[in-house]
């Protein structure tokens, strides 16, 4: 879990070094509309994906602690479709589980990303399914397909970089968003 804090710490440090400094994000124009920085890292053309990964709980199976990642592409300014995986594993009950999940997710943003100039925050909700391997056991051979929906929320704090919080009906996550 470590290397994947380093990881995000050092992508935000390489773009922030490229997109300019954070206070510097936007700058205003004559008629006082608000631009965003271009830079080599956001070139002047519409981000379409997004790729986001943190830490994360898991609700369904006591205690589990584990990492989650997605990637999505805006289909238009307002839904987003893509993969997901997510990796769990705790000693709960003095057993060592895991929990291995992949799937697809749709997202509908409910702050469009066109419309975002003036706001930094990015609220959305979707659904999401795909399996399950382990699924809180001590083996992996186990697969069990799961449904879930979930609602979260982005914070903008470079011109790619986005801090995410999002919660589904079986996990938590804290994380990181890039926008490219």
């Amino acid at each position: 879990m470590r290397f994947i804090t380093t990881l995000f710490l050092i992508g935000f440090l390489i773009s922030e070094t490229l997109a300019g400094s954070v206070a510097n994000k936007h700058k205003t124009t004559e008629n006082g509309a608000r631009s965003a920085d271009v830079s080599l890292w956001t070139p002047a053309r519409e981000h379409k994906y997004l790729l986001s990964g943190g830490y994360s709980s898991d609700f369904k199976y006591e205690g589990y602690l584990g990492v989650k990642g997605a990637v999505e592409y805006l289909i238009s300014p307002a839904f987003s479709a893509g993969l997901e995986g997510s990796v769990y594993a705790g000693n709960t009950d003095f057993d060592w589980m895991r929990t291995i999940a992949a799937g697809v997710r749709a997202n509908y943003h409910f702050v469009p990303f066109e419309k975002r100039r003036n706001n930094d925050w990015n609220v959305y909700g979707g659904i999401s399914g795909g399996t399950l391997l382990g699924a809180g056991g001590k083996v992996v051979d186990e697969i069990d397909p799961y449904l879930d929906i979930h609602a979260g929320a982005r914070y903008l704090i470079t011109n790619t970089w986005l801090v995410l919080g999002e919660v589904t009906t079986r996990s938590a996550t804290i994380g990181l968003s890039l926008r490219f």
